[in-house]
């Protein structure tokens, strides 16, 4: 056992980190709160103006999007924030940004080729038609330079300009989407370009904010870290690609675009906003939880609010649900028994992100039991909405949702009382 003198002397010598996590944590709760709150707000206009059938047409594109990523992005967002945050020379710096951007952008030159030639055996394997596919790449290849060209501001712990980034992103993409609108009509192609512009209008301002460090470089020993860590980060990305995509696809299937479009309503207002903030804590949690002492803090903040966060969590998705339903309008049905499922199945999800954020944020074993975790509710996501889908259509994909996180929270929570066990029997 540490004698309490020893526990005390512990205490004071760690850094304060909490404040700083809460600090960070802040930033982005308002500007990326804000830059997603438009997103939304884009997304219940999309659906209303389009109707059930085009707005699931356009989340079938995005959901394709979701998979074709895996092989564009990596995980190279995730590796450029952990080890950017651990360099505290600028010059140093600025070789890592640069070795790593240079490493992407010749990996995209690699990729999205290989990706448009094999289109014909995706869209056999994904159901799509040629046009859907070709807006998925599109969207895919957009908010890929997107979120890696973003990722060294995580790094560098500049919060405030990483959320101006989605600011800029956010409130690009609405006013696009009306425009759009008047040429288009009511057509899916209007969302997908419009979010493909507000990409690209994010992209610019996060390469302008980091501008001093942005330099042709190459260092064999960076390059060696960051294609390893983005290898094994990478399969966090088929998780999320797990749970974003299978019910949409599987619905279209069942050769009914109305149900994707109905479906995409409720997970955007419950799902798709639990991932929003996850993504917005773990661009805290990764820089700020990678010693342990950081690790420490965060843990013992999520022990001491965790539970009673989730169950207001639960609530406050359950309101939304509610009300962005009433905003798209009565050509998208309430159905309390599915709000329920998936306000909790939300409440579970941005939970399970906290602490796979939180692991991954430690070390590469970390990492592991992330992507592990991940991989439990993405894969169970999959298994059930095929299972549930067919005969019990939505209602069945939100109780594959909320039974897929369940087993992944359960997971997290049993790796850390193990670890917790063994640390106390070795003290």
């Amino acid at each position: 056992m540490i004698p309490e003198f020893r526990r005390a002397a512990l205490r004071a010598a760690a850094p304060a980190r909490v404040p700083t996590l809460l600090r960070g944590l802040g930033w982005i709760s308002i500007l990326y709160g804000a830059a997603k709150a438009a997103t939304l707000l884009t997304q219940v206009a999309a659906g209303r103006w389009l109707g059930p059938a085009e707005f699931g047409r356009a989340n079938l594109a995005l959901a394709a999007a979701a998979y074709l990523q895996i092989a564009t992005v990596l995980g190279f967002p995730v590796a450029i924030a952990k080890f950017l945050s651990a360099e505290t020379e600028e010059d140093a710096r600025a070789r890592l940004v640069g070795t790593a951007l240079s490493l992407f952008a010749l990996w995209s030159m690699f990729c999205l080729p290989l990706l448009w030639a094999a289109r014909g055996a995706i869209e056999r394997v994904l159901g799509l038609d040629d046009a859907l596919l070709g807006a998925a790449l599109l969207v895919a290849a957009a908010n890929s330079i997107y979120v890696v060209a973003a990722s060294p501001l995580l790094g560098l712990k500049n919060f405030f300009r990483r959320g101006l980034a989605e600011i800029v992103y956010g409130f690009f993409t609405l006013p696009t989407l009306f425009a759009l609108s008047a040429f288009l009509g009511r057509d899916y192609r209007a969302l997908v370009w419009a979010m493909t512009t507000g990409f690209g209008a994010g992209t610019l301002y996060a390469l302008w904010a980091q501008r001093r460090y942005l330099a042709a470089a190459f260092q064999p020993r960076a390059l060696a870290d960051l294609s390893r860590y983005a290898g094994l980060a990478s399969l966090n990305l088929l998780a999320a690609a797990c749970v974003l995509a299978p019910a949409r696809l599987l619905l279209h299937a069942r050769g009914d675009d109305r149900a994707v479009g109905v479906f995409s309503a409720y997970f955007t207002a419950t799902i798709q906003a639990a991932l929003a903030l996850t993504y917005m804590i773990q661009s805290v949690v990764v820089p700020m939880a990678g010693d342990e002492a950081g690790q420490r803090e965060t843990w013992a903040l999520i022990k001491r609010r965790g539970p009673a966060a989730t169950f207001a969590a639960w609530g406050l998705f359950a309101a939304a649900l509610a009300a962005a339903l009433a905003v798209f309008g009565g050509r998208y049905p309430w159905r309390a028994d599915w709000a329920a499922e998936f306000s909790l199945a939300a409440a579970l999800a941005l939970a399970h992100g906290t602490l796979s954020a939180l692991f991954s944020a430690r070390d590469m074993g970390g990492l592991r039991v992330s992507v592990i975790g991940g991989l439990i509710a993405g894969l169970a996501d999959v298994v059930l909405a095929a299972r549930w889908i067919p005969s019990h259509g939505i209602g069945g994909a939100a109780g594959a949702l909320l039974a897929a996180y369940a087993l992944g929270l359960a997971f997290f929570v049993s790796v850390r009382a193990l670890t917790g066990a063994r640390a106390a029997a070795a003290a």
